[in-house]
């Protein structure tokens, strides 16, 4: 199971949106080089589609994450500095163009975006998405803790 806490779009002082209703399949493939990630549910009755692939650059000694989404028409890229090898927690960073996500101003303009994965251990991640509007502070939009169940 997997918990979703996005606060996308809204004022922090709002509660965050939880879902305990979306399960993420996770799979090696290709040859063992990436993760890929499924994740399925529903967040406030709506439906949610999430695939994502997480791979380690032997090239540039980095991590990299790239997802699409039913939310989105931008795939959405992630890259760890180059040279910061397999530390944890994975931090990683991109841009993307805002199709109005983050919120009305934003539409049409770059948008920073990290992505930090903790491994609190083999049934147990915590995945946090941070944006960054252009000339504003950092802030937490979405809050993932992934429990394994036992299927």
């Amino acid at each position: 199971g997997h918990r979703r806490r996005p606060s996308v779009g809204m004022t922090p002082d709002l509660p965050p949106i939880v879902s305990d209703d979306i399960i993420t399949r996770r799979e090696w493939v290709a040859n063992g080089h990436y993760i890929e990630d499924l994740t399925e549910g529903k967040i406030e009755g709506n439906p949610y589609w999430r695939k994502g692939w997480l791979g380690y650059s032997n090239m540039d000694h980095r991590y990299e994450w790239i997802t699409i989404d039913s939310l989105n028409t931008t795939m959405m890229r992630y890259l760890a500095k180059p040279e910061s090898g397999v530390n944890l927690p994975i931090d990683m960073t991109g841009v993307f163009t805002d199709q109005g996500v983050v919120n009305e101003k934003t539409v049409g303009r770059p948008v920073g975006q990290r992505t930090v994965i903790r491994i609190e251990g083999d049934d147990r991640h915590i995945f946090e998405l941070y944006f960054t509007p252009p000339g504003e502070k950092e802030q937490l939009a979405d809050r993932s803790v992934y429990t394994r169940i036992k299927e």
